[in-house]
């Protein structure tokens, strides 16, 4: 997972274009989905989404908004997103009517990558997909105060800084760091944070620990415990999630999130 490529996948082969335009009587959630190769196209199996009329990719390279297939454009890997099925479980449970996914995730990526350096207000550069794409978003008029929407980033990140050896300061630290300059861009937006370390077979007690303090229950909120999905949920590397993790990860995800409260 360290030395995985950072390329983003952008093939537009058999991509169907989607209209933007958001209906202010119906329930969208924007999903940014953030971190390293969980939330990345790096699932086995093959999810074709119940509801893809209503469930939507918004590119965050170009700006442009697709319906959402796997493997999803904007983040790494070209297999499948356990995202994708997580979105389309808020519009099967009945919470929203339509889910836009933003992918922002890089494979192989540590805390320290997505912020900038302590003594730069230059945020880190893949902190800088977040920003782009909630910029992209904002110049297509789509704010967390547009009419019919509810903003959440996901944060599904941790099993690098396991294998580096990052303290609990240091993750912390970089978090919250992080979050502050993106909160700066969509204040009060709720975050979902998983407890995430598992790295062939491993997890740390230290990033646990680092993920589950920065869930305040006001802003920030659990996206589940993903180091419970145990081998049986990976693929041969023992990290990356099978089909039937890729299953279990978007409802313990969907689960946590409902678990928040309204409007979710």
């Amino acid at each position: 997972m360290g030395n995985e490529s950072k390329g983003v996948f952008q093939s537009l082969d058999s991509r169907t274009v989607r209209s933007i335009t958001i209906n202010p009587a119906k329930k969208t959630l924007i999903l940014i989905s953030a971190g390293q190769s969980l939330a990345a196209n790096t699932g086995t199996g093959s999810y074709s989404p119940s509801n893809g009329s209503v469930l939507d990719n918004f590119n965050p390279v170009t700006g442009e908004l697709y319906a959402a297939a796997n493997p999803l454009l904007g983040t790494t890997g070209s297999q499948n997103n356990f995202v994708t099925q997580l979105g389309d479980t808020f519009i099967t449970n009945g919470i929203f009517d339509r889910v836009i996914i933003v992918p922002c995730a890089l494979s192989g990526t540590s805390i320290s990558q997505w912020v900038g350096p302590v003594s730069s207000p230059e945020p880190g550069f893949f902190q800088r997909t977040i920003l782009s794409a909630i910029n992209k978003l904002k110049a297509r008029g789509i704010t967390p105060s547009t009419t019919g929407t509810t903003w959440a980033v996901l944060w599904n990140q941790g099993e690098s800084d396991n294998q580096i050896g990052t303290s609990q300061a240091s993750y912390v630290a970089g978090f919250n760091s992080m979050f502050g300059v993106v909160n700066a861009a969509i204040p009060n937006v709720r975050w979902f944070v998983a407890k995430e370390t598992w790295i062939n077979g491993t997890v740390s007690a230290t990033i646990q620990a680092a993920q589950l303090s920065l869930i305040n229950n006001i802003q920030i909120f659990s996206a589940g415990n993903m180091d419970a999905l145990d081998a049986t949920n990976r693929q041969g590397d023992n990290t990356h999630l099978n089909a039937t993790g890729q299953a279990n990860a978007a409802a313990l995800v969907y689960n946590a999130m409902h678990a928040s409260g309204a409007p979710f």
